[in-house]
């Protein structure tokens, strides 16, 4: 259903009458319609056409549709993170003026996450206090230790977690769903000119890369993509904010930065010398 409404959303044009007619020409021009029999491909087109006439009911608007082209997630969880936000905006801007914005924004990334690295935990409680120490910029094995504390099971077979579960945790359900859930809540945020986007995106750069700063999340994505060399980059250059100011350091600072990197593995001179030219 995922792959179809995506389908729509880039080729199908919603403005106008004819919308179920424009969809049913889509289903028609497809290789599932083309290799099915007569019965199926009724059904292809039918399908087709509910799914429009239910984007064009939960995506009325240009705007709102362009947000569902732009997210990975599924158009029926982005129309829930649209009220959700739209119920919670006011308490939201209260959490990102008093630092507990994260808190706030927990809940909902965990109840929209699809990770199977989440949804194998016998026991998903232990989740905040692991985003929190994921994205304050502890190690993995920090954060394996904090799994095993509690006493979670992973799977069916309920066996004990190892330390690749918790990367698996980490990297797989808050790098990548986790953050994929705040890039839609923050581009969903975006256009109120109150803040609220921005304090999103940051929340959603920190925990793509499972840092606990700006300045550390634009060192990792200048090219020094790992965690403790971003880390200590950052702490000698805190007023980075963006890749680009990284870079431009890099450049005016170079031999303070060469310094820093020289505990650090040979690859991260190279990355410094590509910056640097």
């Amino acid at each position: 259903m995922h792959g179809i409404a995506s389908f729509l959303l880039a080729h199908l044009t919603f403005v106008g009458e004819g919308l179920a007619e424009r969809a049913t020409e889509l289903a028609r021009n497809t290789l599932a319609h083309y290799l099915a029999d007569e019965n199926r491909r009724v059904q292809i087109e039918a399908l087709f056409r509910n799914i429009a006439e239910r984007l064009l009911e939960g995506a009325p608007t240009e705007e709102a549709r362009a947000t569902l082209r732009r997210s990975p997630l599924a158009p029926t969880s982005v129309n829930r993170l649209r009220d959700w936000l739209n119920e919670n905006r006011a308490a939201l801007l209260q959490a990102a003026a008093s630092g507990t914005l994260l808190a706030n924004l927990t809940p909902v990334v965990l109840q929209h996450n699809k990770s199977t690295a989440i949804s194998a935990l016998s026991d998903q409680s232990i989740l905040p206090a692991a985003i929190e120490a994921w994205m304050a910029g502890s190690s993995f094995s920090a954060i394996y230790d904090l799994i095993t504390a509690s006493n979670v099971r992973i799977g069916g077979n309920r066996r004990r977690p190892i330390v690749e579960d918790a990367v698996s945790i980490c990297e797989s359900g808050l790098g990548y769903e986790g953050a994929m859930i705040l890039a839609t809540i923050a581009d969903l945020a975006d256009g109120a000119n109150d803040g609220l986007s921005n304090s999103i995106s940051l929340l959603e750069r920190r925990m793509k890369s499972g840092l606990p700063s700006q300045a550390a999340c634009g060192f990792f994505e200048a090219g020094f993509a790992d965690r403790v060399v971003a880390q200590s980059l950052a702490s000698a250059f805190p007023q980075v904010s963006d890749r680009q100011i990284a870079r431009a350091v890099i450049r005016q600072r170079n031999q303070r930065a060469r310094a820093i990197l020289n505990e650090f593995p040979a690859y991260f001179e190279n990355v410094i010398d590509e910056l640097s030219g």
